[in-house]
């Protein structure tokens, strides 16, 4: 069995239906059928068991399924190293990033990346941060950037940039009109929050965690009309309605209606190059990484330098 062939089997694992697995790797069902019922076939034994319309790997499974995850990790890791090696450095660098990272950075790292390494080719997949750690953990993805309040053991952190969280409201809210909105430091007096209707991003990411945490500690209560994922959508209805929420400075949106305010409560976030534990992180990784860095940085003061001319104004 070759490589192509042990992937495949790791595909159906994944997707539990021959139908998915066979459209991610762009072969006909009958065929990924036929090859499936072939294998077992020839091993003796059933790799997986159908329950209804899903797959599960059986006992025997498991342990052929492992046996291929560490041969193919194994090649992997091996291919990585070896690109160092190579003149040329041919090979292939694959990354996570969420959607809005990917959106806002991804095009202005690639330019400067592929200008020094031109035959590694990039592959990158957008998700939560969630299932990009589980990616990386299983080999699927090389690295990917996040932040972690937590960490691991299972995973390498590098360290990027530290990002503080902001109030975001919308300019024309009745609160601002409060004289005792901003004390002498300029920081938002947060109580004065309570009551007024604000949009969050949703639970399960970081910056909704460090924002549960903030609102505990300020003893804010809210009502909370719109939970999402996504930064712009809850920029886009602030830029429209009279609410507020909080947002990591890297993230901020500069719009019409938007204001930006520092808060007397300091939490921040820490942005992270994170890759799977012992991994050889070879040089077109590590130039990857650095790249990143520098353009995560120029984004973050240009953010903080739109904050100050916006506060200004």
């Amino acid at each position: 069995m070759n490589l192509t062939q042990l992937n495949y089997l790791l595909v159906i694992e994944k997707k539990k239906n021959l139908t998915a697995a066979a459209d991610e790797l762009y072969i006909s069902q009958p065929s990924l059928s036929q090859f499936l019922s072939k294998t077992e076939t020839e091993l003796g034994f059933s790799i997986f068991k159908r329950v209804k319309n899903q797959m599960f790997p059986t006992f025997a499974g498991q342990k052929y399924l492992e046996c291929a995850r560490h041969i193919l990790s194994t090649y992997k890791e091996t291919m990585t190293e070896l690109t160092d090696y190579s003149e040329n450095n041919y090979g292939e660098l694959v990354i996570g990033l969420t959607i809005e990272r990917s959106s806002l950075s991804l095009h202005k790292i690639y330019a400067q990346f592929h200008q020094n390494f031109p035959n590694i080719h990039l592959q990158c997949y957008e998700n939560n941060p969630h299932e990009l750690f589980k990616m990386t953990l299983s080999g699927e993805i090389d690295l990917f950037f996040s932040s972690s309040a937590q960490k691991s053991p299972d995973y390498f952190y590098q360290p990027l940039i530290s990002t503080r969280l902001l109030l975001c409201i919308n300019k024309h809210h009745p609160v601002l009109s409060n004289t005792d909105f901003l004390d002498e430091n300029n920081h938002a007096n947060l109580n004065l929050l309570s009551n007024f209707p604000c949009i969050m991003f949703r639970k399960g990411t970081q910056i909704r965690k460090t924002t549960d945490d903030l609102l505990q500690k300020a003893a804010i209560k809210s009502p909370i009309l719109l939970e999402t994922y996504s930064t712009q959508t809850i920029c886009n209805f602030i830029n429209e309605m009279n609410l507020y929420t909080f947002i990591f400075d890297m993230h901020i949106r500069p719009m019409e209606n938007l204001l930006y305010f520092n808060i007397s409560l300091e939490f921040y976030s820490t942005l992270c190059a994170i890759t799977r534990k012992g991994q050889y992180i070879n040089n077109a990784m590590q130039y990857f990484i650095d790249i990143s860095k520098q353009i995560f940085i120029k984004e973050l003061e240009e953010n903080r330098c739109h904050i100050y001319n916006n506060q200004s104004d």
